[in-house]
């Protein structure tokens, strides 16, 4: 509760005193205030943060295509390339890193869509990072992109669209799921890129051979 503090002027003061002595005292009645004082409070809600909407097309180029026995139609894109700043991290017995610093990176985004006609459950969905180049080097993924790719506008895994809690990733007929990531790709050395999409509930595995050029 607010408290209120009345002040009485020196004038008033001795004008009060000099009717007292006259009168033996007076009235000690209390002066009321005839409006209480209001206190105005404005309460700003919080501005809400909204989550980025799901792409729902890719701009780049189509590199490869397969689909599964569930109806999945998988489309493969470029969206970039990049050098990366780091060795990769992938030593091979004689001791050298099959992608140093400055190795080209390819951004690739995969859109994934049911052309079925019931539910088909994605979850856990990934690719295989240890097949071959032709060059005999393994395919890894350079985790490090990831910051290109999101940059580009695409998520960099399926949880940013289902979450982490959900313990199925339904896709129903017609939808699409798009997201990407980066693989080390030495574009003289290497040449095609195979990778294998693969889910809990598949009955196969979906591979897509992809040439750069």
């Amino acid at each position: 509760m607010l408290k209120r503090t009345l002040s009485i002027t020196g004038v008033s003061l001795v004008v009060l005193l000099s009717l007292t002595a006259c009168f033996g005292g007076g009235n000690n009645d209390e002066v009321k205030p005839t409006q209480e004082p209001t206190t105005t409070e404005q309460t700003q809600a919080p501005e809400e943060t909204e989550a980025p909407a799901a792409p729902t097309e890719v701009d780049g180029e189509l590199v490869g295509s397969a689909t599964t026995a569930e109806g999945l139609k998988i489309d493969v894109y470029s969206v970039g390339e990049q050098k990366s700043t780091e060795d990769s991290g992938y030593v091979y017995e004689d001791g050298t890193d099959g992608y140093p610093a400055g190795s080209d990176v390819e951004l690739l985004v995969y859109s994934i869509t049911n052309t079925g006609t019931a539910d088909v459950d994605i979850y856990g969905v990934s690719t295989a990072t240890s097949k071959y180049y032709a060059s005999g080097y393994y395919a890894y993924n350079d985790f490090d992109a990831a910051d290109a790719v999101e940059a580009a506008g695409y998520p960099t895994d399926l949880y940013d669209i289902y979450g982490f809690d959900a313990e199925t990733w339904p896709l129903a007929p017609g939808d699409t799921v798009i997201y990407g990531e980066g693989w080390y790709h030495d574009s003289v050395r290497d040449g095609d890129l195979t990778v294998e999409f693969s889910a809990i509930g598949w009955a196969d595995d979906a591979e897509v051979v992809i040439t750069f050029k």
